[in-house]
């Protein structure tokens, strides 16, 4: 063949090649774009498990969509794979600064996102830092009464919740809460989120009829909205069943997370923390029934799965450890129940330090485990770091602190200090009486404790 003749089969092979190439890079998209619609579709049908091989064939055969790779995030958020939708996030973020600069409502967006994903691997501070800067720029970019500065507020409520801060938790829905409420108006699932983080605000200040009231609002408006089968309904059914729990309810709690709970098998499947949440809950109020060995089967299965999902150093396993270490604990295997209860207690000062609630709960589980033992010095020791805690986070008219003032009180009865245990169960009866009133189990039980003593 002569020289020319190789050149223009070189031109046409040349072309042919790139021609045969941009017809592959529009079959990769094309490809995308189907994989993202089905994904889509399964996500707006809560099959998420479903959804994601489809979003990360999307991401896959089209890696620069950023809104692939964002909604990848969102989707593994959902399914509770919280490092690889960091990944995702911290990603398209990286493409927004490049592409927008810091001013613009889509890095908001991001940084919002990565809070959520930090904020459920227990990284509260890591958290509130994305959460103040997502807030900062919607701010500027819509001013107050807008839906995303909304977000930021209730997003920063929940971190700020999660590090047993709830008054200014309450102060951040409440800005939330008349933002939406002007924007939307009252029936409207921003609004009702509102009502349930209010609720579960106001629920953990000991204050259960206001989170009741609360909680029955974003229910109603939720069911209305979405039916009987979303996770959000499931998720107010949770919440209500812990407030009427704490109110001492049990069987009119059990009947609220049974409803959540074959709500989000249905959703999700066995493996996923809202699963593990409903578990923990039922196993709590069957403890509180007497039920002993039912409440480890469900303390048992909700430990594994958090642990599957998160690993040993996360407050919901820490939860878990704690949970067992109660449910065994009248079974009389005290050894085990420390045990159980050191590991919480590691954990929990790891992920919060020394002044927060679930570390207040693991010092006072600690001191009631010894005293069982027979160690009351020690059981005092740590009784008192409870109380120290306690009192820091919510001042001394809360159900939490009337627990530590009688434990200690019982402590000092067990050493025959009559009279100085008198003076703390007296102030832990005043405050229950107050904050849940004279019938409630706990009430009922410490004015017992304290009648014993003085007779």
């Amino acid at each position: 063949m002569k020289e020319g003749g190789l050149d223009g089969a070189e031109k046409l092979l040349e072309q042919s090649f790139k021609n045969s190439l941009k017809k592959i890079e529009e079959s990769r998209k094309n490809a995308a774009e189907s994989a993202y619609a089905l994904g889509s579709v399964k996500a707006l049908k809560l099959e998420y498990k479903e959804a994601l091989p489809y979003f990360e064939q999307a991401v896959k055969y089209n890696s620069e969509n950023n809104l692939y790779l964002n909604d990848l995030g969102l989707i593994l958020y959902t399914l509770a794979q919280h490092k690889k939708s960091i990944e995702c996030f911290e990603k398209v973020l990286a493409s927004d600064l490049k592409t927008y600069g810091p001013e613009h409502p889509d890095v908001a967006v991001r940084w919002n996102n990565l809070g959520m994903a930090w904020n459920a691997l227990g990284k509260y501070e890591k958290a509130i830092e994305y959460f103040d800067k997502a807030l900062a720029s919607d701010l500027k970019t819509y001013g107050p009464e807008h839906s995303d500065v909304a977000l930021s507020w209730n997003n920063l409520g929940g971190a700020w919740q999660s590090l047993g801060k709830y008054e200014k938790a309450i102060e951040y829905y409440e800005k939330a809460l008349a933002s939406n409420l002007k924007t939307y108006g009252p029936e409207h699932p921003g609004v009702a989120v509102c009502w349930n983080n209010l609720g579960m605000a106001w629920n953990a200040l000991g204050k259960y009829e206001k989170a009741i009231e609360y909680l029955d609002k974003a229910l109603v408006s939720n069911l209305k909205t979405y039916g009987p089968e979303h996770p959000d309904v499931a998720q107010h059914w949770n919440n209500l069943g812990m407030a009427w729990d704490a109110l001492g309810k049990y069987e009119k709690a059990i009947e609220y997370y049974e409803k959540a709970l074959t709500s989000d098998l249905k959703t999700y499947g066995p493996e996923h923390p809202d699963v593990a949440l409903c578990w923990n809950n039922l196993g709590s109020a069957w403890y509180s029934l007497d039920k002993h060995e039912k409440a480890i089967k469900y303390f048992d299965k909700a430990l594994a799965s958090n642990l599957k999902t998160y690993g040993p150093e996360h407050p919901a396993v820490a939860t878990g450890w704690n949970n067992l270490g109660t449910a065994l604990y009248p079974l009389g295997n005290h050894e085990k129940v420390i045990e159980y209860y050191e590991k919480a207690l590691s954990s929990n000062l790891k992920t919060y330090g020394p002044e927060h609630p679930d570390v207040a709960r693991s010092w006072n589980n600690l001191g009631g485990a010894w005293q069982s033992l027979g160690k009351y010095e020690k059981t005092i020791e740590y009784y008192e770091k409870a109380l120290s805690s306690n009192l820091k986070t919510y001042g001394p008219e809360h159900p939490d602190v009337a627990v530590s003032w009688n434990n200690i009180g019982m402590a000092w009865q067990s050493l025959g200090k009559y009279e100085k245990a008198i003076e703390y169960i007296e102030k832990s009866l005043t405050v229950f009486e107050k904050s849940l009133g004279k019938d409630h189990p706990y009430t009922i039980s410490v004015r017992n404790n304290l009648q014993l003593i003085k007779n």
